[in-house]
This record gives structure tokens, C-alpha cells and sequence, in this order.
């Protein structure tokens, strides 16, 4: 499944004077973005008022982005409803136009307070784009949804085969900066700064200064190994592992 490299906008839906979508400034809109190097577009979401718009009006807006959309222009469409049936009707609208992928926040009514409601949420709508990658929308304020997304990420594991990732969009850096671990493309181990006894860093500085007392110094290229985030994993040959620190780095190795 293809990772989306770049930005992403939340572009607002135009309306005539008189509450009515207005699609005629799309085309505008989708040019304007592209100048501005981003990648694509995640359309019927908050910004663009999705959840007061028709089913109808929603499908409309989706064809429009799709059919003025430059070739390699993600246009990513929220299907997320009160309604699981018109979301899926709606995924399965997104994949029959040919969007590049779906999305979905969770209801705001009724309000879902556990990992597995939200699942077979997502299960159902996910089911009706199955070629499209889903992303689940993250966005608590709006919806009460307040549940951990680690806890989500190992709950879809296998059970959402086209489940692509969260649009992140809650001020908790604790969890947006948790470093995951994934084997082969799989989401495995995950683990907190807290747990290797506070911040590494401040244990590199410690044996610095402990080093510094014997005219010991720590040169470029040393590696320093301060600590572990998670538990270690067997490798084979082969196996492909990605360490992903947030929004810090990503690295991957490779065992041969």
C-alpha cells in the first residue's frame, strides 16, 4: 500500500449565497493546491462540513474533486456518518469514482466509548472500498471519542486488511510521539521515552560528563545505547524492520 509522502489539504466546500454547493470553484481550488506543491486533498471532513451535507451533495463534491484532480493528486474522501449504511454506501461511491482513499472520523451520535465499537465500525465502512486505503480520523473534540489509538492500531491488526493509517488530529504529543515498530509491514511493539527512565538524551549527557572525568570523549560515529523503548523482537532472514519515532524520524533494517 502506498505511504503518503507530503501534504495533504482539508479544503473547504464552497456554497452559493443561498446554502447551495457550489462545485464551480473546484477546479480553481485543486490548481491553486497543486502550485503550492501539496499532494492532495481530504475532502467532506470538518472543514469541508461533510456532516451537514446530504449524501447527495457529498457524492456530488466527490466527483467533482476526482474529475479535476491533476494524474498523482490524492483526492481522499471522509464517508463518515451517524449512519454505518450510508457511509458505506458512500465508501463504495469513493472506490466506483476512483478516489485514491477513504476516510472516516467516528460518530458523533451515538457516541462510541470502546475499542471494539469503534473496529466494527470501521470494519463495516472499510468493507465498502476495499481497494482504497481507509484512514481513520482521529478527532475526539468533535465526536467524545476519546479512546488510545495504539489500542486501535493492534485491535484492526488483521481484521481491516486495507486500514492505512490515522489522521491525527488531537493535541496529545505522548501519544502522537510513541515510537512503533513494524516487522514486515506489520504493527508489532510499541514504547514510551518515560519507559527508559526519563528522556535518553539525558542519559547521553550523563555519560558525557561521566566520560569527560577520565578525558573520555564521545566521537562522531559512536553508537550510544541508551536505553530500550520495547521489547526485543526475534529476526529472521529476510525480515524487514521499520522504527517510526513519530514525527522525528523512520529507520529500517533490513536482515539479509
Amino acid at each position: 500500500m502506498e505511504r503518503i509522502k507530503g501534504l495533504i489539504d482539508a479544503p473547504f466546500t464552497p456554497f452559493y449565497e443561498n446554502g447551495e454547493v457550489n462545485l464551480e470553484p473546484i477546479e480553481a481550488y485543486a490548481k491553486m493546491l497543486v502550485k503550492n506543491g501539496l499532494q492532495g486533498v481530504f475532502i467532506n471532513g470538518s472543514s469541508g462540513e461533510g456532516y451537514m451535507l446530504t449524501e447527495e451533495e457529498r457524492m456530488r463534491l466527490a466527483e467533482r474533486w476526482v474529475s479535476v484532480a491533476p494524474e498523482g493528486f490524492k483526492v481522499i474522501v471522509h464517508v463518515g456518518s451517524c449512519c454505518v449504511k450510508a457511509s458505506r454506501m458512500l465508501a463504495e461511491h469513493a472506490q466506483k469514482i476512483g478516489a485514491w482513499g477513504i476516510g472516516a472520523m467516528a460518530p458523533p451520535f451515538p457516541k462510541i466509548g470502546r475499542i471494539e465499537e469503534l473496529v466494527k465500525y470501521i470494519e463495516e465502512i472499510a468493507a465498502g472500498a476495499p481497494e482504497l486505503p481507509f484512514y481513520y480520523y482521529h478527532i475526539p473534540a468533535f465526536n467524545g471519542a476519546f479512546l488510545p489509538m495504539v489500542k486501535l492500531l493492534e485491535a484492526v491488526d488483521g481484521r481491516v486488511p486495507n486500514f492505512a493509517g490515522i489522521k491525527y488530529t488531537f493535541e496529545s504529543m505522548y501519544e502522537y510521539n510513541q515510537c512503533r515498530l513494524y516487522k514486515n509491514g506489520k504493527f508489532i511493539n510499541e514504547g514510551f521515552g518515560k519507559d527508559v527512565l526519563g528522556d535518553p538524551a539525558i542519559a547521553v549527557r550523563w555519560l558525557a560528563e561521566y566520560l569527560d572525568k577520565f578525558d573520555i570523549s564521545l566521537n562522531k560515529g559512536d553508537i550510544i545505547l541508551s536505553g530500550a523503548f520495547s521489547a526485543a523482537v526475534p529476526a529472521s532472514p529476510e525480515d524487514t524492520f521499520v522504527c517510526r519515532f513519530g514525527n522525528l524520524c523512520e529507520m529500517e533494517l533490513r536482515f539479509n
